[in-house]
Parts: C-alpha cells; sequence; structure tokens
C-alpha cells in the first residue's frame, strides 16, 4: 500500500475543519447586534411629540433600539397599531451619524402629510407611494393603498453589521409581522421601476398599477436613497448632512462649492432641524431624468411647473400628485432657473 504524507493528511484535515466552519458561519449567522426595547406605551395623549389627534383606537408604543456597543440607543421609533393589526413605524429618530436599519421623515411632517391626504383625497382614491408610506397612510388618513403589507426593504446596514445580515433580516420581519406576499414584492417591484423610467413611460406604469379612478402619488427625499439603495446600476443617488452656519444662504453657498468638487449632477436640500440641513444629490445625469428625479425639487426639475401630475400638497420633504386620468402626453418640466 502507498504510504500518505503526514503533512498531506494534516493539511486535509485542516481544509476539511475550514470548510466545515464556513459551512456553520453561513448556516448560522452572528446574532442581530441589536434590540428593541420598549420604553413606553399608550394612547396618542401619552406622545404629544407625535402631533396625533382624533385617533381613537390607536395603540401606540416607543422602542428604543439598543445595541451592546453602544452607551445609548442608537434609534428611538414610535410604533402604532389598531387591534391585531401588524405594526406601522410612525417616527424613527436615528442617533448616529449614518444610516441605520431605515430613513424617516419628522413625526410633524407624517402627521401633516396624513391630515392633508385625508383632506384632499376621496377615501375611494388609490394611494401610491412607498411601502411604509402606504402603511402610515392607511393607519392615519383610512387611505386605499396599493401596500398593505410590511416589506422590511431595503434594511441600511453599517459595513460591521452586514456579515448578520441575515440573522438581522429575520428579527425584523418577526419584529414588524412582514412576511410580504409574492404579490406585494411584485407589485413594489413595478412601482419601483415607473420610479426609476422616464416621466411619460412612469407615469403610464403607475396608471396601470393603480386601475381606474382617482389616484394620487405620494414621493418623499427619502424615497431617493432608498431606490439607490435598492437599484444602484439603475439610480445613482446618495446624501450628506452639513451643519447651518447661522444662514441658510452662507450654508447653501457651501453645498454648492462641496458639490462641484464632487462632481454630482444635481441636488435637493431638506432642513433637518435649526442646526443642520441634509443635501441629497444625484451623481449621474441619466439619474436626473427618472420620474422620482422629476417628482422631487432638485435643482434639475420643477415639480411646480409639471403639466401632470399635478402638485396637491407639499410639506417639508413630502410632495403629493394627482395622478393623471389616463395615459395622454406628459411634457417634462423645464430646469429650475435657480443658479
Amino acid at each position: 500500500m502507498r504510504a500518505v504524507p503526514v503533512a498531506g493528511i494534516v493539511l486535509a484535515a485542516g481544509g476539511a475543519l475550514l470548510l466545515g466552519w464556513i459551512g456553520r458561519a453561513v448556516l448560522d449567522p452572528p446574532p442581530p447586534p441589536y434590540h428593541y426595547q420598549l420604553v413606553a406605551d399608550g394612547g396618542v395623549e401619552k406622545f404629544p411629540e407625535l402631533g396625533l389627534k382624533d385617533q381613537a383606537g390607536l395603540d401606540l408604543k416607543k422602542y428604543e433600539i439598543r445595541a451592546e456597543s453602544a452607551d445609548r440607543p442608537i434609534a428611538v421609533a414610535h410604533v402604532g397599531s389598531r387591534g391585531d393589526g401588524a405594526p406601522v413605524l410612525l417616527s424613527w429618530q436615528n442617533n448616529t451619524g449614518e444610516p441605520v436599519l431605515r430613513l424617516g421623515p419628522a413625526a410633524g411632517e407624517l402627521t401633516a402629510l396624513a391630515a392633508a391626504v385625508a383632506s384632499h383625497a376621496p377615501k375611494q382614491a388609490r394611494i401610491l407611494a412607498w411601502w411604509d408610506t402606504s402603511r402610515q397612510l392607511q393607519l392615519l388618513a383610512g387611505s386605499s393603498v396599493l401596500f398593505e403589507e410590511n416589506m422590511v426593504t431595503p434594511l441600511l446596514l453599517p459595513p460591521p453589521w452586514r456579515a448578520a445580515e441575515r440573522s438581522i433580516e429575520s428579527l425584523e420581519r418577526d419584529f414588524w409581522r412582514a412576511p410580504a406576499s409574492a404579490q406585494t414584492e411584485q407589485r413594489f417591484a413595478e412601482f419601483a421601476d415607473a420610479m426609476l423610467s422616464e416621466v411619460p413611460a412612469g407615469l403610464e406604469k403607475l396608471r396601470r398599477l393603480a386601475g381606474d379612478g382617482e389616484a394620487y402619488v405620494v414621493v418623499h427625499l427619502t424615497d431617493a436613497y432608498r431606490l439607490g439603495v435598492m437599484y444602484p446600476e439603475r439610480f445613482g443617488v446618495g446624501f450628506k448632512d452639513f451643519p447651518m452656519t447661522g444662514q441658510m444662504h452662507g450654508t447653501i453657498s457651501g453645498v454648492k462649492n462641496w458639490l462641484k468638487k464632487q462632481g454630482y449632477s444635481a441636488y435637493a436640500v431638506e432642513r433637518r432641524d435649526d442646526t443642520a440641513v441634509r443635501v441629497h444629490f444625484l451623481t449621474d445625469k441619466a439619474s436626473t431624468r427618472t420620474l422620482l428625479a422629476q417628482l422631487l425639487p432638485f435643482d434639475t426639475s420643477n415639480p411646480l411647473a409639471l403639466d401632470a401630475p399635478s402638485v396637491v400638497y407639499q410639506h417639508g420633504g413630502y410632495w403629493v400628485y394627482k395622478l393623471p386620468p389616463g395615459v395622454r402626453k406628459v411634457q417634462t418640466a423645464a430646469a429650475d432657473p435657480r443658479p
């Protein structure tokens, strides 16, 4: 019998052990590096910071998202529900310097949006919006929406968390009760495709999704970043926070200088609070021609000049449009003449 060198046996055994470790790492990813901690619950009167009124039967909960590596919460969330319905995110306060899990508008913006939609749009009108905005409007305004399920996408994970992506996704789906149906996922992919199309084609796709009858489109500046995370090959986008320098004019001057140095194609400014502004920017010309970019106030678009869809409400980062009743020729708005 031919002898096998001892070194070969050791290498073979070591290789098998390494493959076994890799296999276990794939099958058993690291646990989530954070957890949701309930800190308060009750009705709307217990959470005046949300600005909610006339919401009988609405149950609210406040959670701190805590990580072992941080002394204070990395984020704070307010969640609402009615009866045994799945939870709906109503506010998300990020306490870190980068996106963690999700982006969310200020609570006051959402409350104002829900009141405006309830006022401007008939109950039977179909609302087309990002899946979480859809569920918020369904909960707070009783709107008829295209997306009624939590989808937990996209998840915004800082680099150190990416090894635990599978366990994080499992935690999020369990917490938000989010086993979205294949039909919902397909519809959302079609909605995203419409937003990534140029204006005439995108509007035709939205109208097909809305079906017959009155319909409205709701977008927010955060949708641009989330769409870019999901489809980076079709939509180049990012954002950067800038401190307020005392006067908005001085801040914008600094923003423009930074954008010029970076070579970015377009920008839109969102005032976060009295201390900072968030600049959303597009990184290529093709992205500026998409329907979503034309519906948002980038300096290469002019939403107020659009022939269709027509603006019916604007507040903070939200823009609400009435969708035209059928397919017709739509002219892209001219660029905003601001320098």
